[in-house]
C-alpha cells in the first residue's frame, strides 16, 4: 500500500501505528508507481529518460539498466526489444519462471503478465510504459539482493543497496551492479562487457539531455 491509503485506514478504525510497529521488524511505504509516460526517438531513450524521472536514477543508474536491458532483449540490435520472449520469460528485463533442481520455483514473468493483464494492458503486446511501471514496483519494494551463487564475480563493489545504486555515477559500476543485484545471471553466460559497452553508449547519447 502507501501512506495515504494506510491513513485513511486509520481514520476508518484500523490500527495505531504503535501496533503496527510493535508486530514487524520492517515496514516500507512508499507510492505506487502508475501513470508512467514516455518520451523519445527510441524505446531505449523512452526507457532512459522514464528511469530517471519516475524511478530517481542518476544519468549514470539509468544507462546500466539500458545496458543491461540490450543484452536481456535484443543484443546486437540498434534498439532494445520491449517484446522479446523466450522458452523461460520475456520483457524488458527477462522476467522469468524458472523451476530449479531441488524443485523451488520462480514465477516472475507470470507475477508480471498478471500485473499487465490487471492494468489492462496484456502479454505480448505489454506497452513500454507498463513494463517500467512494474520494473520500479519491484526494485522499490526488495527484488533487489546479493547472490552467493550468481554475484560474487561481478565484484564486491556492486554489492550496494538500491539507493546508492540510483547515485551512480560510473556507468561500468552501474552496469556491473544492475546486472549482480537484479538480473543476477551466471556471470560466465552474463556477456558483461557487451552490457557495459551499450550502457557507454546510452550515457553517451542521452545523459545530460
Amino acid at each position: 500500500g502507501n501512506r495515504g491509503n494506510y491513513e485513511d485506514s486509520l481514520a476508518r478504525g484500523g490500527h495505531g501505528w504503535d501496533e503496527v510497529f510493535s508486530c514487524a521488524k520492517h515496514i516500507w511505504i512508499f507510492d505506487r508507481v502508475e501513470g508512467v509516460r514516455l518520451t523519445g526517438a527510441t524505446d531505449a531513450e523512452r526507457l532512459f529518460h522514464a528511469l530517471k524521472e519516475y524511478g530517481g536514477m542518476s544519468d549514470a543508474a539509468a544507462a546500466g539498466v539500458v545496458g543491461n536491458v540490450y543484452q536481456e532483449t535484443n543484443h546486437g540490435g540498434e534498439d532494445i526489444d520491449i517484446h522479446a520472449e523466450d522458452a523461460h520469460g520475456g520483457g524488458i528485463v527477462a522476467w522469468t519462471d524458472y523451476t530449479y533442481s531441488d524443485g523451488s520455483r520462480i514465477t516472475n514473468f507470470t507475477d508480471f503478465k498478471a500485473y499487465a493483464a490487471e492494468k489492462g494492458d496484456p502479454w505480448p503486446g505489454t506497452s513500454l510504459e507498463t513494463q517500467v511501471e512494474y520494473l520500479l514496483i519491484q526494485l522499490e519494494s526488495g527484488d533487489w539482493y546479493w547472490s552467493s551463487t550468481y554475484s560474487a564475480p561481478y565484484g564486491s563493489e556492486c554489492n550496494m543497496s538500491y539507493e546508492e545504486f540510483k547515485r551512480l555515477t560510473d556507468v561500468d559500476l552501474a552496469t556491473r551492479t544492475f546486472c549482480a543485484k537484479f538480473e543476477r545471471p551466471v556471470f560466465r553466460y552474463s556477456d558483461i562487457d557487451y552490457r557495459i559497452e551499450m550502457a557507454q553508449k546510452v550515457y553517451d547519447t542521452f545523459a545530460g539531455k
